[in-house]
């Protein structure tokens, strides 16, 4: 299951301001500023 949280406030441990969170399979696939949902990504799954 792929999951993209828009926005999150992010700490690892200090603090890295709002970004975009890719979770895939329960783990964490990719932190940045701005993730875009490709179709054929989702189309694999």
């Amino acid at each position: 299951m792929i999951k993209l949280i828009k926005n999150a406030e992010v700490y690892t441990p200090e603090y890295l301001g709002k970004k975009d969170v890719l979770i895939v399979d329960r783990k964490i696939g990719a932190i940045e500023d701005n993730i875009a949902v490709m179709v054929y990504l989702l189309l694999r799954f």
